[in-house]
């Protein structure tokens, strides 16, 4: 059993994308797909690496699609154990030796703890999903090599 706090569902109006070149002509943005500035992005980044930075997280290397010429390399990084238990059933496990020199193309950060300050954030709320096509990732999302101390480096098994 897990306790998911105030939280249960998604909130599709409150998700935020990086606007800057790579991503102005290919989101529909309106109401469920809000832009935020780079530099707001940045700085919400950052307090978040900070939160990160003073927790033991959960890492997992994994495939996102089954076909070798498609797949794409996935980090998911969690704040609880069981979050990152539902990675390893969403995404495809390397084989061991595939580990050896794993270089994700998307990381994903997941920090159900940390909270957005609307005001200082702009993001008009503190749950905010957030996403950038740029090199750095998002909210739920962080670029690779996101320093993480983590307490397990889940095996393939």
């Amino acid at each position: 059993m897990v306790r998911t706090g105030v939280h249960t569902g998604r909130s599709p109006n409150d998700k935020f994308f990086v606007e800057d070149s790579a991503s102005k002509g290919r989101i529909d943005w309106g109401k469920t797909n809000k832009p935020i500035s780079p530099e707001r992005y940045r700085a919400l980044y950052n307090r978040m690496i900070g939160y990160a930075q003073r927790r033991d997280l959960f890492a997992r290397d994994c495939w996102a699609g089954a076909d070798p010429a498609h797949r794409i390399g996935v980090r998911v990084i969690t704040e609880t154990a069981w979050h990152n238990l539902f990675a390893r059933n969403m995404f495809l496990r390397p084989r061991r030796e595939e580990l050896e020199g794993f270089k994700p193309d998307f990381t994903i950060l997941n920090l159900p703890g940390f909270q957005a300050d609307p005001a200082l954030d702009g993001t008009g709320v503190r749950t905010a999903p957030s996403w950038s096509t740029s090199p750095i990732a998002s909210w739920r999302s962080a670029a690779p090599g996101t320093p993480a101390r983590s307490r397990s480096r889940c095996s393939p098994s």
